[in-house]
């Protein structure tokens, strides 16, 4: 079981096409987390590790990858309107940190919703 911000598969908005800045820690001591946007409409940018920013960053990344104790900054930004899924990938989609368990993605499919909604004020699609 996964929380984030210490809810069950939560929902946050987000504006369309908007950047948002998401800083994550992982305090599992056991699993690594990756999670990759569901259908692709969510973009990433790694901006710092543990703290401490990139050398070249923005880095674009598929997938946000997340061992024990790790911290991230990742800039997210979604194209379209709707709901979007954060979906958690297994092992054998990314290769994991060794010694290390990754987080089963059968138990947890989704980690997160995003509700990507129009900046000017009109309606979402998904309500």
């Amino acid at each position: 079981l996964m929380l984030v911000n210490m809810q069950f598969v939560p929902k946050v908005t987000m504006e369309k096409d908007v950047w948002v800045r998401w800083r994550m820690v992982l305090s599992s001591v056991d699993k690594t987390l990756a999670f990759l946007s569901e259908t692709g409409q969510c973009e990433f940018k790694l901006l710092a590790k543990d703290g401490i920013f990139l050398n070249d960053a923005p880095r674009n990344v598929n997938t946000v990858i997340l061992s024990p104790g790790n911290r991230a900054d990742v800039a997210v930004r979604c194209s379209e309107i709707g709901q979007e899924n954060m979906k958690t990938v297994g092992r054998e989609r990314v290769p994991l940190v060794r010694g290390y368990g990754g987080f089963d993605p059968e138990t947890q499919p989704t980690i997160l919703v995003v509700n990507v909604v129009d900046p000017s004020g009109g309606s979402s699609k998904v309500e």
